[in-house]
């Protein structure tokens, strides 16, 4: 008996090795955050962004108002969304709480393209891709969800360089269109996302390896202003109206965003966060207080061996580059705006990590490219890299957990937990009795749920009865409510 023989060509070994170290890498990059989602946990912000996507209606009616400084209408209907998964209030931290981890391991994914795109080498691509995710520098963009729109935000920027680096080339007009979309609605996330264009811009304007530097720059020139179009339709859409509120938050007291932004103190900063918060966050070191002349010491060695590595290797450099205006720009951005905060005890610590989350990606890149002056670009991906690369994925996940088992994220979930419960005890009081959400809001006094601070009446989270009985007044339907039948 003869067996027809398959017609499908067999799987090349590379290949599954390429997905076997980018599988380890998106497992690893969950498991450092699986005790915050064996407890999830909302916390603070997380109750007035879920609270104004609590129906439809309140959704699209504050649909531009802002979360403190972020206008994300984009954020407000897939929150909307979120609730409606969930259903009741108890499994809101189960549905919401994942986005963060799985926002990291889409961005993974993303990079992982870039990468290979841009330097056709499998292996540079997962080193890239295993320094970005598996890290807990930037825990707090993960575990909070209010922050993960961040997340959200960087991964709208790789879609934006994705679409950016097919458009540079082979050009196109499907191509530069998503990148301007993409641009447009990175910021729709998260405030963050203003960057995507400016950054999709840098990509595009530096010089092609393959040709002439004078022949180079004026092209990028004319294609790095394509992605800024994204960002002035966003600023168009937006600031007539957000710009009001954003200018006149309650931090800035007497006076406004514009007047304490302060570039020079935030470049300062950014210097020290280099050292303190990235390079050393990167064996595991955080909340640690660099002497500032150890922070300019530093620098000079920096800077001598960053263009060493610029310079052997030649076909990383628009990634080396790429990486650092990512980090400044991430950090300029937020210590410019943030200089009046301080620093010291303050932007060095845990509960301001999430502003370490695009430098984070943008040393990933500049690992990247500058290992290709030492391993040459491969198409496949060998046993000796994979092995490697794996050792890199194990380094990495000993040395950043311990920075997450020592965070306080799942301490109340016991008692936030129990709040929640009680909401939906009492919802259901109030379809038995036939009473409206509106009127069990002034029935009731306030309740605090655990984690909120106050920010929120836990009563906004009732949805109500479906059929409301009129009659009831808010003395009945406290009665009612409180068990005093």
């Amino acid at each position: 008996m003869h067996t027809v023989p398959s017609l499908d060509p067999p799987p090349e070994p590379g290949r599954r090795l390429v997905l076997l170290v980018a599988l380890g890498a998106g497992l690893a990059s969950l498991a450092l955050y699986g005790w915050v989602l064996a407890r999830p946990e909302l916390m603070m912000d997380d109750f007035q962004i879920l609270v104004r996507s609590w129906t439809w209606g309140r959704t699209w009616d504050d649909l531009w108002v802002p979360a403190n400084e972020h206008a994300m209408p984009t954020g407000r209907v897939t929150t909307w969304l979120l609730v409606q998964a969930a259903g009741a209030p108890s499994r809101l931290p189960w549905v919401c709480v994942p986005q963060g981890p799985l926002a990291v391991v889409a961005g993974m994914g993303l990079l992982y393209l870039f990468v290979r795109r841009e330097l056709g080498s499998p292996a540079h691509a997962l080193a890239a891709t295993a320094l970005f995710g598996v890290s807990t520098v930037y825990q707090q963009a993960v575990l909070w969800f209010s922050a993960g729109f961040s997340v959200l935000a960087l991964d709208t920027f790789l879609l934006a360089l994705l679409a950016a680096q097919r458009w540079r080339r082979g050009g196109g007009v499907v191509s530069a269109a998503l990148c301007v979309l993409a641009a447009a609605l990175a910021p729709t996330w998260f405030a963050s996302g203003v960057l995507a264009g400016p950054l999709c811009g840098l990509y595009l304007l530096l010089p092609e390896s393959d040709l002439p530097r004078r022949s180079s720059w004026p092209r990028g020139l004319a294609r790095a202003t394509l992605p800024l179009l994204g960002t002035l339709l966003f600023l168009a859409v937006s600031l007539p109206r957000t710009a009001q509120h954003i200018l006149h938050l309650e931090h800035y007291g007497d006076g406004d965003a514009l007047h304490a932004f302060k570039p020079l103190t935030g470049l300062w900063y950014s210097l020290r966060s280099v050292i303190e918060n990235l390079l050393l966050g990167q064996v595991g070191v955080g909340s640690v207080d660099v002497p500032a002349f150890l922070v300019i010491a530093a620098w000079p060695l920096l800077i001598a061996g960053l263009v060493t590595l610029r310079r052997r290797a030649p076909s990383g450099r628009r990634l080396i580059l790429l990486g650092l205006g990512t980090i400044f720009a991430g950090y300029g951005l937020v210590y410019s705006a943030r200089a009046d905060w301080g620093y010291d005890g303050v932007m060095n610590r845990p509960n301001w990590s999430r502003y370490h989350l695009l430098p984070q990606l943008g040393l990933a890149l500049i690992a990247a490219g500058g290992l290709t002056g030492r391993l040459p670009a491969e198409e496949g991906l060998s046993r000796r890299r994979a092995r490697a690369l794996l050792l890199l994925i194990a380094l990495l996940f000993v040395t950043q957990l311990p920075r997450i088992l020592l965070t306080s994220w799942g301490d109340g979930y016991d008692e936030q937990a129990a709040a929640l419960r009680r909401v939906e005890e009492v919802d259901a009081l109030c379809r038995r009795y036939r009473i409206d959400a509106a009127t069990a809001r002034r029935a009731l006094p306030f309740f605090e749920i655990p984690g909120s601070y106050a920010r929120e009446n836990g009563w906004e989270f009732l949805r109500g009865s479906a059929d409301p009985d009129p009659s009831v007044t808010p003395e009945e339907a406290r009665r009612l409510l409180s068990g005093d039948e």
